[in-house]
């Protein structure tokens, strides 16, 4: 149940950065869809955006990417830099 809580925060997070309002767009207002699209309900405007999920296997450990895009040219894998 976490991990899904987490895979939807991951997601409206990224959408809400995509759309320029961050935090302040309240999270009732973006809508995951079933097509991995993410709609997005604004007071100024109503959007939708592309959206890709990546996996990054670091060892033991693994980490989840959530990427919106006005397109829907993504590419294949994420490149990882540790630093």
């Amino acid at each position: 149940r976490e991990e899904l809580f987490l895979g939807y925060w991951t997601v409206k997070e990224s959408a809400a950065k995509w759309n320029g309002r961050g935090m302040r767009l309240p999270f009732r207002q973006r809508r995951l869809r079933e097509d991995s699209m993410v709609e997005i309900m604004d007071q100024q405007k109503h959007t939708a955006c592309y959206l890709r999920e990546y996996e990054i296997r670091d060892g033991d450990e693994l980490y989840r990417i959530a990427v919106c895009a006005g397109t829907e040219d993504f590419a294949e894998r994420p490149l990882w830099i540790k630093i």
